[in-house]
């Protein structure tokens, strides 16, 4: 019982030595200030800014290391923009925001097959020359007869149907001949 009392009395002894170091006011790492006495003079961002946000900034109490952090106003990034291209609109290359619209491709006419800006390919388009007068109407090219003319691939394209549709006959009328000659032969 002797032996519990002296270690509870020592350990009494040893907080009260370290309660009179802290509330004497002493200097430097584990003392605390009076509540209101705090000295915080480097203020550093936390890490913590985004692009619209300034985060946070932290700072150490000069005399007892207790830590402040408080709002950082004016610690926004901003956004780092990439350029839109002809498929993408910009993204910011911080927080990926997207903003606007992509650019479309460039070509310098409808029968151009080349984007001016990504080198993209498309197919051509057939020349138009609603104008009458032997040059496409978007690339000025010159023209054969007949092309570029709406009016000359319908006709060809009717002419090819009812051409199609008059050897399907004709090969219809042959198998049906060459059935009925199969058939008197057989003398059914």
């Amino acid at each position: 019982m002797k032996g519990i009392r002296l270690f509870v009395l020592t350990l009494l002894i040893a907080c009260l030595f370290c309660a009179l170091a802290v509330f004497a006011g002493a200097e430097g790492e584990g003392s605390f200030c009076p509540e209101g006495e705090h000295s915080f003079t480097e203020y550093v961002p936390s890490g913590d800014a985004t692009c619209e946000d300034g985060g946070t900034m932290r700072a150490k109490c000069d005399k007892c290391n207790q830590i402040d952090v408080k709002k950082n106003e004016n610690g926004a990034l901003g956004h780092k923009w990439l350029d839109a291209t002809c498929i993408m609109p910009r993204v910011c290359e911080n927080c990926l925001m997207i903003s606007g619209t992509a650019n479309g491709h460039s070509y310098d006419n409808d029968c151009d097959t080349v984007c001016n800006e990504c080198g993209n390919e498309r197919e051509p388009t057939d020349h138009k020359d609603e104008n009458k007068d032997g040059k496409c109407d978007s690339c000025n090219a010159e023209l054969e007869d007949g092309e570029g003319d709406m009016t000359f691939g319908i006709i060809i394209g009717v002419i090819s149907l009812v051409l199609s549709a008059l050897i399907l006959i004709v090969v219809l009328i042959i198998v049906i001949r060459k059935k009925g000659s199969v058939n008197k032969s057989e003398g059914v």
